[in-house]
């Protein structure tokens, strides 16, 4: 197994990433879309496109998910203010839902299935950029502290569903804790565009 970076905060990086790849192989077995952040005080990557909207065929989301769709207005990149990070967060997860789903129903039928993960709360660095006070309100919600998992712990489910022969053929699905669940409403309908 080969590990390519692809940082998206650079267009230059996801080219090369898929060079990189061709000079090692002609085929991808499993691609894991991983990462995520918010409330990044710089909105803006060096191409001009908001970092947290772009997303990078088991595609991570979150439970963050639900709390709203994709900004149907001009303000894509909130360049006219407005900017609410919980809200940018759960677009970009959304998105990412979004392009596991047309994944599905484009290529399904020729043997490529998406399916999404939702990989739980990680104690990782994601909340950095978010402000001081929220953060000590966090680390004294003894009750979230008890359902954040370790970063191994949270990859579980990404490699259970990139791996498991229970999903072999199989897409339109939302994991969480390795086991199937239920995503938010508003955006399970297949086919709906």
């Amino acid at each position: 197994m080969q590990l390519v970076v692809m940082d998206q905060a650079s267009l230059e990086r996801v080219r090369n990433a898929p060079k990189s790849i061709l000079a090692k192989t002609d085929r991808v077995n499993i691609l894991i879309n991983d990462a995520g952040i918010m409330a990044v005080p710089d909105l803006q990557t060096h191409a001009g496109t908001s970092p947290e909207f772009q997303s990078r065929v088991v595609s991570l989301a979150s439970s963050g998910h639900r709390l709203g769709g994709i900004n149907p207005s001009n303000n894509w990149h909130y360049q006219k203010g407005d900017y609410n990070p919980s809200l940018a967060y759960a677009q970009s997860k959304t998105a990412n839902i979004y392009m596991a789903n047309e994944i599905e129903r484009c290529f399904g039928s020729l043997g490529l299935h998406a399916t999404n993960v939702h990989p739980g709360g990680i104690a990782t660095g994601l909340g950095r950029h978010l402000p001081a006070e929220y953060l000590q309100n966090l680390h004294q919600n003894q009750g979230l502290i008890k359902i954040f998992k370790s970063p191994e712990q949270g990859a579980a489910t990404s490699i259970w569903a990139a791996t498991g022969k229970e999903w072999e053929g199989r897409g339109w699905r939302y994991l969480s804790d390795c086991s199937e669940a239920m995503p938010g409403r508003m955006i399970w309908i297949r086919g709906v565009q």
